[in-house]
């Protein structure tokens, strides 16, 4: 009995690709804040706390200037620098601080900005934002997107 037992956990253990240790891994964070990875497609823009700050602000300028209020319900900001000023946000997306040093415990890759997309309770996409891909990542498209899928 223990031998097919044995067998059923390591076949399910098998089965569970990268997407499934990172949702478990970001909704453990996210536990930590009241809240967990919601049924609609959501946008999380996690900053670390040893981040690049004149790249961050590049990045927060484009994300501003595509971002709208009504995008409120669908974009997170989960920040680990406590001295960064996320005001001009408050009405375009949920903001959260990381006072703990959760961010830096998350299962996967982290750049001065990373961009965690999610659908249906899972992360579906992580993609950290580097200097030489600001334009490329933080564009009208990823917005529209966003749009469409809510």
């Amino acid at each position: 009995m223990r031998i097919p037992t044995l067998i059923l956990v390591l076949f399910l253990c098998s089965c569970l690709n990268s997407a499934d240790y990172k949702t478990v891994g970001f909704n453990k964070m996210l536990v930590n804040f009241n809240s967990q990875i919601p049924e609609e497609y959501h946008i999380y823009f996690v900053i670390p706390k040893f981040s690049c700050h004149g790249c961050l602000q590049r990045t927060l300028i484009e994300i501003n200037k595509y971002s709208l209020p009504r995008d409120r319900t669908n974009i997170t900001f989960i920040c680990g620098v406590d001295t960064l000023s996320l005001d001009d946000f408050r009405e375009k997306s949920e903001i959260m601080y990381d006072n703990k040093g959760l961010i830096e415990q998350l299962p996967f890759e982290l750049a001065n900005l990373t961009i965690i997309k999610t659908k249906k309770y899972r992360v579906i996409d992580v993609i950290p934002v580097n200097l030489d891909q600001i334009e490329k990542l933080i564009n009208n498209e990823l917005f529209i997107s966003l749009r469409k899928q809510s």
